[in-house]
């Protein structure tokens, strides 16, 4: 009777181990899906992604188009080329990013002129008007609050793609002698 009892106390056990196996096959495991990018996807500055415009020279939005980062007293204008270099297998959307940057005495950002063009000096869209927006007038980022959207770009799965941004200090802008600054870094982050 011994024998005939470890025999069922066997087979009931098989038979449980093969109930369990059978039921993690079976039953998915739920797994946590993130809704966050996958950041498949890196971004060059240059000269760099930190600017500086200083209370010098107002210009007018038909000179501030055309900068291209030399010429002027440091401080006159910004300007930065960003470059995108998406290493994903899909296209994806970047948007780009103006975080201002606390300063003693900082420019209203009414008065600072913004403008996105690609690497040929053609206007992104939103930026075709012959009035280039000014930083109080960019929507602010719901991915990053502290930020505005300069742009939203497109870069093909495996592409590289350069742009151009130009600020500078709009011409109804009294200039003073107290010494003014609006400091920005500049972002780009997938949209997700």
């Amino acid at each position: 009777m011994a024998l005939k009892t470890r025999k069922k106390v066997i087979i009931f056990v098989i038979i449980m181990l093969l109930i369990v196996l059978l039921l993690l096959f079976l039953i998915p495991i739920n797994k946590k899906k993130s809704a966050s990018p996958s950041f498949l996807y890196h971004v060059d500055y240059a000269p760099s992604n930190s600017v500086v415009i200083k209370n010098i020279l107002p210009v007018a939005d038909s000179l501030g188009k055309t900068f291209d980062g030399s010429g002027t007293k440091e401080g006159v204008q910004g300007y930065t080329e960003i470059t995108i270099s998406n290493t994903d297998k899909v296209n994806h959307e970047y948007y780009i990013l103006i975080d201002k940057q606390d300063s003693d005495s900082e420019i209203n950002g009414y008065y600072v002129k913004f403008y996105l063009t690609d690497s040929n000096d053609s206007p992104i869209d939103g930026f075709t008007s012959n009035l280039a927006p000014v930083y109080d007038d960019l929507l602010i980022s719901k991915n990053k609050p502290s930020s505005r959207i300069l742009g939203k770009v497109a870069v093909n799965a495996g592409d590289k793609k350069t742009f151009k941004i130009k600020s500078w200090l709009a011409d109804n802008y009294v200039v003073s002698l107290k010494e003014e600054q609006f400091k920005y870094m500049v972002d780009v982050i997938e949209e997700y």
